[in-house]
């Protein structure tokens, strides 16, 4: 049997989701009652595993004219509810410029709802790729310590038995708001890698951000997999989570490594769900 640590938290319908496990009930609540979202505030939402740093790294690049900082990505674009757990939301409110956040929370608990005029930038990882990255994350953080079988992990990946639920629910409800909201961005994992310029430039547009040539061709380099798992400001080796020093937050960074893991059942049972977001919303992925 399959174990991990969690709680059980639900959204605003009532729905229950299983969180990492300094998510409680009463942050979540606090958050989504007394968190005042700005209108120029930026999110940048995921799936966990979806490329939520390589996006953390675009943006406060752009915003910051190509300069890396100081400080690691955690402090500059903070993880919402992380924050919110160890050092509750006051340390926002004091914040006088342009604040960006990163969130997991699915669209169902609503913070996008808050203030319309936020902007989201979602980024969506084709499922496969997202299950085995998961997969090694959940195992490897001694916090969330997952112990069981990689057939068991792909059973629970599918049925939304894992933490912030079901992929193609969290992906497939942001997919809908964003055909019908310009202030929601998405976008595809599998694309950043195919075409980093044409995403940063999409962002920049997204964001008001003037990029010229040389803001690009500064950043670029500095938002590729290899530069950002050198690079202590990016590659998580600050992070108290990890089971051991060895362990890589940034782990491989490819489209297509699915295929050194999955059976043929379990990929037909992936495909399945696939075939269904396609059929009924029309987002499809690409797998290598």
């Amino acid at each position: 049997m399959s174990t991990f640590t969690h709680t059980i938290v639900t959204d605003p319908l009532g729905n229950p989701f299983k969180l990492p496990f300094f998510m409680t009930q009463a942050v979540i609540d606090g958050i989504l009652r007394e968190f005042t979202v700005r209108d120029d505030d930026v999110f940048i939402t995921t799936y966990p595993r979806s490329g939520t740093t390589w996006m953390q790294q675009i943006v406060h690049l752009l915003t910051c004219r190509g300069i890396q900082g100081d400080e690691h990505l955690e402090v500059v674009i903070p993880y919402l509810e992380r924050a919110a757990a160890f050092n509750g939301l006051a340390p926002f409110e004091q914040i006088k410029t342009r604040r960006f956040f990163k969130t997991h929370l699915p669209f169902t608990f609503q913070l996008y709802r808050r203030n319309p005029a936020a902007k989201f930038i979602y980024v969506a990882r084709n499922p496969k790729d997202c299950a085995v990255s998961l997969y090694y994350f959940m195992g490897n953080n001694y916090r969330i310590a997952y112990q069981g079988t990689w057939e068991d992990f792909v059973t629970l990946f599918i049925s939304g038995g894992l933490i912030y639920g079901k992929w193609s629910e969290h992906v497939s409800q942001w997919w809908r708001q964003s055909r019908t909201s310009t202030n929601i961005l998405f976008l595809k994992y599998e694309d950043l890698h195919r075409d980093p310029a044409g995403i940063a430039a999409k962002v920049a547009c997204f964001l008001g951000v003037d990029m010229g040539p040389e803001l690009l061709t500064a950043i670029l380099p500095m938002t590729t997999f290899d530069q950002m798992a050198q690079s202590p400001k990016t590659n998580l080796s600050w992070a108290a989570w990890r089971a051991d020093a060895d362990s890589r937050p940034l782990r491989k960074g490819r489209v297509g490594d699915w295929q050194n893991h999955f059976t043929a059942e379990q990929n037909q049972r992936m495909e399945v769900m696939c075939r269904q977001l396609s059929a009924e919303f029309g987002l499809e992925f690409d797998f290598e």
